[in-house]
């Protein structure tokens, strides 16, 4: 049987994971630094297949409950990048093409240059293994 999202959030290894990120960043919110709301650990990004435990801990951040909403929202555009990346690789578009995309959403967002070799390192970063994979 498949567990919920809810469910595997209550799961042992969850909880040790969540632990271990919030003892990390000092119990204390990464955007405004509160340590009296309450602390929600946030996926940067997901990927399918990984349960919520299995991501590196440089894809987790503690925000407090008012700016995990912020960022649920989308209103980061570096969080819509990844996204967009992300889906890119899951769906095997050529490595190359994808580097060029992002070349071109970072400049946008930016405002200056990016190199291939910035978006290569700055998408294996936080793409992992798909991005290795292809051959990045």
């Amino acid at each position: 049987m498949k567990s919920s999202y809810s469910e595997k959030l209550r799961d042992p290894r969850w909880q040790r994971k969540r632990l271990e990120i919030l003892t990390r960043d000092d119990f204390a919110c990464m955007d405004c630094e509160s340590t009296v709301k309450t602390l929600h650990v946030h996926h940067k990004y997901y990927r399918r297949g990984l349960e919520p435990w299995e991501y590196p801990s440089s894809a987790l951040i503690t925000l407090c409950l008012d700016c995990h909403k912020e960022h649920k929202r989308g209103d980061d555009p570096y969080d819509l990048m990844r996204s967009i990346i992300d889906r890119l690789l899951d769906e095997d578009f050529p490595s190359e093409e994808i580097c060029d995309f992002a070349v071109s959403l970072f400049e946008c967002l930016e405002g200056r240059a990016a190199s291939f070799e910035s978006m290569r390192d700055y998408i294996l970063s936080w793409g992992g293994e798909a991005a290795i994979r292809d051959g990045v």
